[in-house]
């Protein structure tokens, strides 16, 4: 408990909470960021995936299971 008390006292203690604060805000943002943007890369990625397997296969057949809709 004494330990607590002087680290809540100094000033070391205080820049230490300080940069726990700053360093848990960045990753909150980071987070949020890439959460913001994990839609944009798998559309992204499906995209390639598409364009070389039609590279590597051909395109696929021209009305390809609509003949019946």
């Amino acid at each position: 408990m004494l330990k607590l008390r002087r680290l809540l006292q100094s000033r070391r203690g205080a820049t230490s909470i300080e940069y726990g604060l700053i360093a848990s805000l960045m990753s909150i943002a980071i987070i949020g960021g890439a959460m913001a943007m994990s839609n944009n890369v798998v559309d992204l990625y499906d995209g390639v995936a598409k364009k070389v397997s039609d590279a590597i296969n051909g395109p696929p057949p021209a009305g390809d299971g609509d003949e019946n809709a």
